[in-house]
């Protein structure tokens, strides 16, 4: 896996608590090989910013870029 600060990827998430979302990104890890962690509250994943499903991403789903601490989720 790449590393998780990555300048030409973005950072989304979908919180296990919304089943509709985190099997909408589950399928599209599984269709398009994104990298992804599970963690017990959400399921963070990466697009590559130049992706034909980052748009879609960024509307449906959290952006997290904005964190710099991903172990606190800070």
């Amino acid at each position: 896996m790449e590393s998780t600060i990555s300048m030409d990827r973005n950072q989304y998430c979908a919180y296990t608590h919304n089943t509709k979302d985190v099997a909408t990104a589950f399928k599209l890890i599984r269709k398009y090989g994104l990298d992804f962690e599970l963690h017990a509250n959400r399921v963070r994943f990466w697009v590559k910013r130049n992706h034909l499903i980052n748009v879609y991403c960024a509307l449906r789903f959290r952006s997290i870029d904005h964190e710099t601490n991903h172990l606190l989720g800070e």
